[in-house]
Formats: structure tokens, C-alpha cells, sequence
């Protein structure tokens, strides 16, 4: 099991130390093919095209992507309201009716590491990937991410969520971005069908292990993907672009 001390260690040099060591034009550029990368082009999609909805993030841990998401999604609510005061009336007006949008922030996770499985990666064994629900708030808060009507926790394996909660699901938004971080095949292909609802076209999906188990179409994200899109023939995938080791940015298409 990943300690929380060690993983806080890890993170830490990962996203801190290692990035100060990089050259300033490599670590100030938000482009660059990484997670956080990832999400900034993302959310430069969603705030081109103006797009409404939620990001939702399935398998959160501590929460270091959900924060980068709501990071990058700052970043360019700061852009727009810039362009409120641009001296072109075009700018404007276009901004203005985009501008008072707050993306809501909806996370799901066991809070209590891996399910079990019998998917063979030790990786992924049961148990790991542990983070509790109070750890989880608690580091969003000091990162100003407060738990509210519009940045919901959702805790317990994505199965049970679907039978629990459907009047909560039902009342959520539709997905302007949806990172699938769920590594399993059972636990991606059910997070799939909690998002079935709110997909819409152009919305984004994150896979961020889509390459794992060696990229066979016969395990993880990749299987889970192809049995998902059999069920829902009116939605289909478009490859977007591969981010980091193991990442795939998908485009939604949906049919009238």
C-alpha cells in the first residue's frame, strides 16, 4: 500500500523539486505533455468553444489532479475576465456571456484505496492508492477547494454509487471534462456508465492509463472502453492526443 507520507514525498519532488530543476521555458510552459499539461489544454478547449458543464474525476486519491484541474480552470477564468475589460467591444461580448459560468467539481473514489480485483497489476493491487475522505477535504481546502453545492465528494466503489445515488447523479450537470483516472477495467467500465448521462458532444475524456497493462484491448481502460462504446452505439471516441506515460485525451461525438 502507498503511505501517505510516501506518496506526499513523491508528489512533492515530482511537482516541486524536479520542476525548479527544469529550464524556465519548459517549466512556465502549461503546453507541456504532463497531467497538468493535460488538463491546462483541456480547459483552453472548453473556454474556446464555451462550453457548460462539470469536471468530473473518477479515482482521485489525494486529490493532485482534481486540484491541477481546478488550478487550470482558474487560470483561465482570470484570461476571460481580462477580456471583460478589453478595449474591443467583439472581446466583450463574447466573454460576457461565458462569464459568470462556474464549472462545477464532482469527485469520485472508494476513499479507501483500490477494490479488489483480480486484474493480475500489482500496481493496482487492493488497498492502494489509499486516501480517506477527511484527508482528501482537508487537502482541497488549504488549496482554497471547499466542498459545496457545486464541488461534490462522492465515496464508495462506482458501482455502488450508481445504485445508491441515482436521484444525486440524476441532478448533476452535464461533463465538460471527464478524467477517468480508474485504471481497472470493472472500475473504469462503471465509471463509464455513471458518465453515460452527461456526455455531450465535444465533452473531453481524460483516460490517464489508457496504455497500462502493455496497451492490450483486452485489459484495463482500453477494454473497458471498447464494451462501453458496444452498449452506447450513439457515442463514439475520437483519439485527441497522448499525455504523459500512459494518457489518452479523448474527444465525445454524439449522435441526434
Amino acid at each position: 500500500m502507498k503511505r501517505p507520507i510516501k506518496a506526499a514525498a513523491a508528489a512533492f519532488v515530482r511537482e516541486e523539486i524536479t520542476r525548479r530543476l527544469l529550464p524556465a521555458s519548459v517549466a512556465s510552459d502549461l503546453n507541456r505533455n504532463d497531467r497538468a499539461g493535460a488538463l491546462h489544454r483541456a480547459w483552453g478547449y472548453v473556454y474556446t468553444n464555451q462550453i457548460r458543464g462539470a469536471y468530473y474525476e473518477l479515482g482521485v486519491y489525494r486529490g493532485d489532479g482534481f486540484r491541477a484541474s481546478f488550478k487550470a480552470r482558474t487560470l483561465f477564468d482570470a484570461w476571460q475576465r481580462g477580456q471583460l475589460a478589453s478595449p474591443e467591444t467583439w472581446r466583450r461580448e463574447v466573454a460576457a456571456g461565458y462569464a459568470d459560468y462556474a464549472h462545477p467539481f464532482y469527485a469520485f473514489d472508494t476513499f479507501a484505496g483500490m477494490p479488489a480485483n483480480e486484474e493480475g497489476n500489482p500496481c493496482f493491487a487492493e488497498g492502494n492508492f489509499g486516501c480517506s475522505l477527511p484527508e482528501f477535504r482537508r487537502l482541497n481546502e488549504a488549496a482554497g477547494l471547499k466542498e459545496s453545492g457545486r464541488v461534490r465528494y462522492f465515496a464508495g466503489t462506482f458501482d455502488e454509487t450508481l445504485k445508491r445515488e441515482p436521484a444525486s447523479l440524476a441532478g448533476l450537470e452535464p461533463a465538460a471534462i471527464a478524467n477517468v483516472d480508474c485504471d481497472l477495467y470493472g472500475s473504469t467500465l462503471d465509471a463509464l456508465r455513471i458518465l453515460a448521462p452527461k456526455l455531450r458532444q465535444g465533452t473531453v475524456v481524460l483516460m490517464d492509463d489508457w496504455n497500462a497493462f502493455s496497451a492490450s484491448p483486452r485489459a484495463g481502460e482500453r477494454q473497458a472502453l471498447a464494451e462501453f462504446s458496444a452498449e452506447h452505439a450513439g457515442l463514439s471516441f475520437e483519439p485527441w492526443f497522448p499525455y504523459e506515460f500512459v494518457g489518452q485525451a479523448f474527444l465525445v461525438h454524439k449522435k441526434d
